[in-house]
């Protein structure tokens, strides 16, 4: 990483900085297949996959658009070939000529028309590239709630007093890198967010917070959003945060993708699930 300063080791923040005690690792809170299968991520998936249909047959009609427009530009050039051998064959009588740039004539408005057909198939077909990208995003958002949700529900079940993440690298990687995606435009973010001391406090800190409001049902997401991530999350995506410095390709936010993430190495951070219960 592009850097003015050494970066220091992390400061020691409570869960963190020690290996993780042998054994198994926690058990997992859902999975993929599990968030796959609920009804609103079915549907934005359905929704995703008819945007890429359209996607296909736009850029298969702008394809053949400009198959012809090449077919017509090659009458073009043939009609206009036709005329000057007219031209300089003395013993063709004037109606031939004049049939002759008629047919250029033709050509002429058939290109015309060819190209009003290339640009209606490249605008439907950047409309719908455009409505994938939004299809996508669509996805990524019914994912993120979908995984709340059965947040909320394990709450309600009981599982509230144990952590639903093992620590914040967990958070960040399964929930809070796609529920929070940004491009660039003047942003800043940092791979190795775990390496730098502020923002692993500040994603501790959304991470604790986040842990706390999930077993409110009503307005526990939206007091996170709002008083946690909102605000830590501009702090740390400002071009004068704790990660200005920082512009490597890894480090490069691209729109529509989730933040940027370099693991850190196995058994940096432990899992506080798997730690006794207190007295």
């Amino acid at each position: 990483m592009s850097t003015d300063w050494d970066t220091p080791d992390p400061a020691p923040v409570p869960g963190y900085g020690t290996p993780s005690p042998a054994g198994d690792p926690a058990p997992s809170h859902g999975g993929a297949d599990a968030l796959l299968s609920e009804p609103g991520v079915m549907e934005a998936l359905a929704a995703r996959d008819r945007a890429d249909v359209a996607r296909v047959e736009a850029e298969t009609a702008m394809a053949r658009a400009r198959e012809a427009a090449a077919d017509a530009e090659g009458a073009v050039a043939i009609a206009r070939a036709r005329v000057a051998d007219l031209e300089d064959d003395d013993s063709k009588r004037p109606w031939e000529r004049l049939a002759a740039a008629e047919d250029v004539e033709r050509a002429l408005r058939l290109v015309s028309q060819r190209d009003r057909e290339i640009h209606a198939a490249t605008v439907a077909a950047d409309t719908a590239a455009s409505e994938c990208t939004r299809a996508q995003h669509a996805v990524e958002a019914a994912i993120a709630a979908s995984e709340l949700g059965g947040v909320s529900e394990a709450a309600a079940d009981g599982d509230g007093d144990q952590p639903y993440y093992g620590n914040a690298v967990e958070f960040f990687e399964k929930f809070l890198r796609d529920a929070y995606m940004r491009s660039q435009d003047g942003r800043v973010w940092c791979a190795r967010w775990w390496e730098v001391p502020e923002g692993l406090m500040r994603i501790e800190a959304m991470w604790r917070a986040w842990e706390h409001l999930r077993t409110d049902p009503t307005t526990g997401a939206s007091v996170w959003w709002r008083d946690h991530a909102d605000h830590h999350m501009n702090v740390l995506l400002s071009s004068s945060g704790p990660f200005a410095n920082y512009t490597d390709e890894e480090d490069r936010l691209k729109p529509g993708q989730p933040l940027p993430h370099v693991s850190p190495p196995p058994g940096l951070f432990r899992d506080v699930r798997e730690d006794p219960p207190a007295a």
